[in-house]
């Protein structure tokens, strides 16, 4: 790798937060630092797509979390996303589930038909929510907070959906994990890829990946 090329992308990432980054830009700097011309623009945006998705996953970032509701049917348990009040064509994983003002507990798919269970679950497919026991009326409204999938970058002008003082994360993030798969050491990257994380995690105000965010109805 290009120490003085390396030392000049670390200051310019931490100092020079001015600009916002499109794929196009994220595919030259990590075609440069990964220092392997056998790598190609396409192989790149795999990477960057990977860990994007992976990072945007990890963490319940604010600007991801999006609320549906839909009203229920007498004796129907299941609800696909796209018949909600306000289709949801981007469901990635759940926060938490009302029905008016009572949270639901969460249960695993596998679970649903166990005597006497009460939650809701999210079907394999990732495209519908179900109730258990089944909705007795069809005048309840069921309210679902949750985290949106992203759109992986696929033309040159496309940014990552956070602001652009961290977007250097996405040269830094792929790296590590296309050095990590070629057993290179990742030293050099680690410690500006952490900076900006726990920048990007104080600014938002993340809590840990474990911890659901409160939310109150």
């Amino acid at each position: 790798i290009n120490k003085q090329y390396l030392y000049n992308n670390i200051i310019w990432a931490q100092n020079l937060r001015l600009f916002f980054m499109t794929l196009a830009n994220i595919q030259s700097e990590f075609l440069v630092l990964s220092d392997d011309p056998s790598i190609s623009s396409a192989q790149a945006s795999i990477w960057i797509n990977a860990y994007y998705r992976l990072l945007m996953h990890e963490y319940a970032w604010p600007f991801l979390v999006a609320t549906g509701t839909y009203t229920t049917t007498s004796g129907t348990a299941e609800k696909t996303f796209s018949a909600f009040s306000t289709a949801i064509s981007n469901f990635g994983k759940p926060l938490r589930v009302w029905n008016g003002t009572t949270e639901i507990a969460p249960m695993h798919y596998e679970e649903r038909n166990i005597p006497g269970n009460k939650g809701y679950y999210i079907t394999p497919d990732n495209l519908s929510i179900g109730i258990i026991p089944a909705p007795t009326n069809s005048t309840d409204t069921i309210t679902v907070d949750y985290l949106k999938i992203v759109d992986d970058l696929s033309a040159g002008a496309d940014t990552p959906v956070f602001m652009k003082d961290f977007h250097y994360i996405m040269v830094w993030g792929p790296l590590i994990s296309y050095q990590l798969v070629n057993r290179e050491n990742t030293d050099e990257f680690k410690v500006m890829y952490e900076r900006i994380l726990n920048d990007m995690i104080a600014f938002y105000k993340v809590p840990s990946p474990t911890v659901i965010p409160t939310m109150m109805r």
